[in-house]
């Protein structure tokens, strides 16, 4: 660097770039003898650098969770101007950071979301203040950090007919009652989800081939009649530290199966009528029981005709079991009628058991008495004597007892004459 003095116009020359320094102390000759004199020089500064920042690009990791507000330093731009020419200024086109122009400081300006957005790309630009600004871009890459933030997500799927949770007492091990479907939005080992079954006495398991779909099943045969229902609870709980979980509880109904018969409170009744009786009068009531549900368990009532019983002097009532006569009873006929009662539910197949009843038939005084002829006809001598028997008449043979547990006494008189006789043998 140096100035030359031109002797006629006395002007300084700049022949080489200047530092830049607010003031520049020159010494000139202005005699032959030597004589100097100080010229200071000010140097005024032009924009002709451009902010620059230390590296082009620029990467933070920032966790999902992190709030709102927090401050993370980001190196600033500089600029060889100097005064207001080296302000810097910052831009956010996506609003998710704030930065601070003067300090370069990038702040949080909203909540972030690893499962909606992993990475942000944030463009950073410095311009100074000139009429005619100078600006730089730097790139600065968020990833932002996952956080087990997520709850295990769970669908149950029941297999049952209509979808609801039930299942047919007659299932056996092995058999599917419900599918469930996990999945954790969050990443990595947070994403990890094991699932758990509790309740139902031993009698359903858990089974998974994938971790990802669970089936529950049956384990141990069931009974309906012994339990009807089970309460379950399925939990899904992840990896994460502290873990999130989610849980389902609900009642698995067991649906009967008719694998019960209809059974009488005894397998014999007895019952003792009088013989005679209007038709329909009441008898005796049966009872028969089923441990089934709804129509598996509904008993219906009937009796087995059979000639040799007499059944058919008898009726039951279909719903109640009232047993009631159908018809004329007669004890010389058959004094204890038998008759055999069908109980059958109305399960598909339908199961049935039957009970016997004896009818005891009470005796009454309803047939008269029977000559074994109904014209006799003896021829007598004039001189008979008094006393001489000269006929005998009986009743005719009957295959029944007469009234009086099976006494055979009986009357004799003439219809006509001026005599009578009593005879009991």
């Amino acid at each position: 660097m140096g100035r030359k003095r031109t002797p006629r116009a006395g002007a300084l020359l700049q022949t080489s770039c200047l530092p830049l320094l607010l003031l520049l102390p020159l010494f000139i000759a202005v005699t032959p003898e030597g004589a100097t004199v100080e010229v200071r020089v000010q140097v005024l500064d032009i924009n002709d650098h451009a902010p620059a920042f230390p590296r082009p690009h620029g990467a933070l990791r920032v966790p999902e969770n992190t709030p709102s507000g927090s401050r993370f330093p980001l190196e600033p731009a500089f600029d060889a101007d100097g005064g207001a020419l080296g302000t810097q200024g910052y831009l956010d086109p996506e609003r998710y950071f704030a930065i601070d122009a003067a300090t370069g400081v990038i702040r949080l300006n909203r909540g972030l979301d690893y499962e909606l957005r992993k990475v942000h790309e944030l463009v950073v630009q410095a311009r100074d203040r000139a009429l005619h600004p100078e600006v730089s871009t730097a790139f600065v890459t968020i990833q932002v950090r996952d956080y087990n933030d997520n709850q295990p997500t769970m669908t149950i799927i029941f297999l049952s007919e209509d979808g609801s949770p039930r299942v047919s007492e007659g299932a056996q091990p092995g058999q599917f009652v419900a599918r469930i479907s996990v999945s954790d939005p969050d990443y990595g080992e947070y994403a990890n989800v094991n699932v758990s079954l509790e309740g139902g006495e031993g009698k359903f398991a858990l089974t998974t081939k994938d971790s990802i779909i669970y089936l529950i099943c049956v384990d141990q045969m069931l009974d309906r009649e012994e339990r009807d229902a089970y309460s379950l609870r399925v939990t899904a709980t992840d990896a994460g530290t502290p873990p999130l979980r989610a849980e389902s509880a609900f009642v698995l109904r067991v649906t009967d199966v008719n694998d019960n018969p209809p059974l009488f409170d005894t397998q014999e009744y007895e019952q003792s009528v009088p013989e005679v009786v209007y038709p329909g009068s009441f008898v005796l009531q049966v009872t028969a029981r089923d441990k089934d549900q709804g129509p598996n368990g509904e008993v219906r009532y009937s009796l087995l005709h059979t000639q040799e019983t007499h059944s058919h002097w008898f009726a039951i009532d279909a719903a109640t079991g009232i047993i009631t006569t159908a018809s004329a009873l007669d004890y010389e006929v058959d004094p204890q009628p038998q008759l055999t009662v069908l109980a059958t539910d109305r399960g598909t197949p339908p199961l049935s058991s039957t009970a016997l009843v004896r009818v005891a038939l009470q005796d009454v005084n309803d047939n008269e008495p029977l000559f074994e002829s109904s014209f006799y006809n003896v021829s007598l001598k004039e001189d008979t004597l008094p006393g001489t028997c000269f006929l005998q008449v009986s009743e005719c043979a009957r295959p029944w007892p007469a009234l009086g547990q099976g006494r055979t006494s009986s009357h004799f008189c003439w219809v006509r004459g001026l005599a009578g006789l009593w005879r009991e043998p």
